[in-house]
């Protein structure tokens, strides 16, 4: 049962009497033949607004180069700084030491050559009156260095 249009009013006064109040007419209106026109308005502002070929579109400016390069240097540097780790030293085990005697290598190596290296690394100390001095106080004899050797 639908109620009709007179007691749709009056509900509508008594909830709402501002709203009752107000004109029942539309008030926005079309201009005549604005749909008829309206695709030719919009033909002739896409001709005369045209895109930029698409090679200048996908052009980077020159911020977005500067501020790429940046970027890649920072996660450069960063990738440097925290990936910067100490170096192991390797062990040789047993096996390759054994196989590097064997092998001819030791005796190509020059030991003249061994000789003035290691001599150079002792020219590092050049008093030997401090290792006596040690020696001395910790009591170790030649015996015990030769053993050692």
């Amino acid at each position: 049962m639908k109620p009709n249009n007179q007691q749709s009013e009056e509900r509508l006064d008594e909830l709402a009497p501002h709203l009752a109040k107000l004109s029942k007419q539309d008030p926005f209106k079309v201009p005549d033949n604005y749909f008829e026109a309206f695709p030719t308005k919009v033909q002739s502002r896409y001709t005369l607004e045209a895109a930029p070929p698409l090679h200048a579109q996908l052009r980077p400016s020159l911020l977005q180069v500067v501020a790429g390069a940046w970027v890649m240097t920072i996660i450069i540097v960063v990738a440097f700084v925290f990936s910067d780790q100490p170096a192991t030293q390797s062990s040789l085990t047993a096996e390759e030491i054994i196989t590097v005697i064997e092998s001819d290598y030791l005796a190509s190596v020059d030991e003249a050559l061994l000789v003035e290296m290691l001599a150079e690394d002792l020219e590092l100390v050049t008093e030997d009156e401090p290792l006596i001095d040690y020696l001395i106080e910790s009591d170790i004899d030649m015996s015990s260095i030769v053993e050692e050797l």
